[in-house]
């Protein structure tokens, strides 16, 4: 019983998800990612979404974000639709999805922007399945602009990803950080952010992660455990670069506030 409400359940999601989809989405492709032209699997506009393979880049970013999820499962490669799931952010804002490969030499994107009046979004992964990419091969980010003090940012949702599991609310986010160049170490500056925008309660100061080795191009995987109070939080990930140097990006997220779990 329990997997057929399960299949019911995750039916009717597909179905309102394609339907909303496809009303309040505005796919916008990327202009700056080359799609591969030859084949099925370039990058370009598919309807709800942009996705596909491009030309490899012709240089990497120092440092960038390129997942941030509360549960991720383990999809499969057998072509179910996969949902992506969110708690109601605090304006009825569109949110930007994207997912992009993480595994070297992978150069993928999917892109694309949900109403903020939906929760969910059904991803065909026909192509996933075609390129055999699995869960450890890609991060997703979602994100929305929101007033933050007196400027507006992109601020991150936390997202729950499926293919046929219920979706769980955890105690921890993964966060996935993409080194461009090889580091030394990794810092982390968390904190809640004020009314005025600016951190005012520190979770973390300049923590290390202490993992010894952050090779280029390789995924660091962080996790973060749930803030207790609902909010805006900020986050900074700080780097000392091996060649010499450092290097700081600055991130924000919405905790909903659905779980009580320690720091």
């Amino acid at each position: 019983m329990h997997r057929l409400s399960v299949l019911i359940t995750f039916f009717f999601y597909f179905l309102s998800g394609s339907f909303f989809n496809l009303l309040a989405a505005q796919v916008i492709c990327d202009p700056s990612l080359p799609g591969i032209k030859e084949g099925t699997l370039g990058y370009r506009d598919r309807g709800d979404r942009c996705e596909g393979l491009y030309i490899n880049p012709v240089s990497s970013t120092t440092l960038f974000v390129a997942s941030f999820t509360e549960y991720f499962e383990n999809f499969d490669n057998t072509g179910n639709t996969i949902l992506i799931e969110w708690d109601k952010p605090p304006a009825n804002k569109e949110i930007h999805l994207r997912a992009q490969g993480i595994r070297p030499r992978l150069y993928y994107r999917m892109d694309a922007y949900s109403s903020g009046a939906n929760t969910f979004f059904a991803w065909p992964s026909g192509v996933l399945s075609s390129l055999n990419i699995r869960r450890s091969d890609v991060g997703v980010i979602g994100r929305i602009k929101l007033p933050v003090g007196n400027t507006e940012r992109f601020v991150h949702i936390p997202l729950r990803i499926r293919s046929q599991a219920e979706a769980k609310h955890t105690s921890t986010y993964k966060l996935v950080l993409m080194p461009g160049v090889q580091l030394t170490e990794v810092y982390i500056t968390l904190s809640a952010v004020g009314q005025n925008g600016k951190p005012e309660r520190f979770l973390k100061a300049e923590e290390a992660l202490g993992y010894g080795y952050y090779p280029a191009e390789r995924a660091v995987e962080i996790s973060i455990g749930t803030p207790k109070e609902k909010g805006i939080y900020y986050l900074k990930l700080g780097a000392k670069i091996k060649s010499g140097g450092t290097k700081a990006i600055e991130f924000w997220f919405y905790n909903a506030g659905t779980m009580n779990s320690e720091q």
